[in-house]
């Protein structure tokens, strides 16, 4: 499996989309890779290496936590507090990175760039939203279920 089929490639694509506009919480991290994998990913590796479980907020992906830290760790991405919020940003070794990439996919971080300002778009609970009312099955377990998909 190439670098391209990896999650930190679509991690640093994702951080890099929209002028590198740095992603406001976990929540909106694991819910934007989530659809990546779902939505853009139309072969489906992305999400078998993901492997999304229902969890608190719906869909969690463990493997994915682990390669945030890693990326953190060799200072491809970076992290700031803002309140209760952690911004994720790609961080200049990152973007040296990925220019390095000589087989760089401009129509996936296109897909991407598209699905991120959705995202930001329709908001914390708009995307929760999104999320559970077309995967219903990732949200057994969600502590906010009836608060978002009772929401108006």
């Amino acid at each position: 499996m190439g670098l391209n089929k990896s999650i930190k490639y679509y991690v640093l694509l994702l951080l890099s989309a929209n002028e590198d506009d740095p992603i406001r919480g976990k929540l909106f991290l694991q819910k934007e890779m989530f659809l990546i994998a779902n939505e853009v990913d139309i072969e489906g590796d992305l999400k078998k290496l993901l492997r999304f479980e229902p969890y608190n907020f719906g869909p969690y992906s463990y493997p994915l936590e682990l390669e945030l830290r890693k990326l953190e760790k060799n200072r491809l991405i970076k992290t700031r507090n803002e309140g209760k919020t952690v911004l994720y940003m790609l961080s200049d070794e990152g973007k040296e990175y990925l220019n390095q990439i000589r087989n760089f996919d401009k129509d996936l971080l296109t897909k991407i760039s598209k699905l991120k300002k959705g995202s930001e778009r329709l908001g914390y609970k708009g995307l929760l939203r999104y999320v559970y009312f077309n995967y219903p099955e990732y949200i057994d377990k969600s502590k906010i279920k009836e608060e978002i998909l009772g929401a108006n």
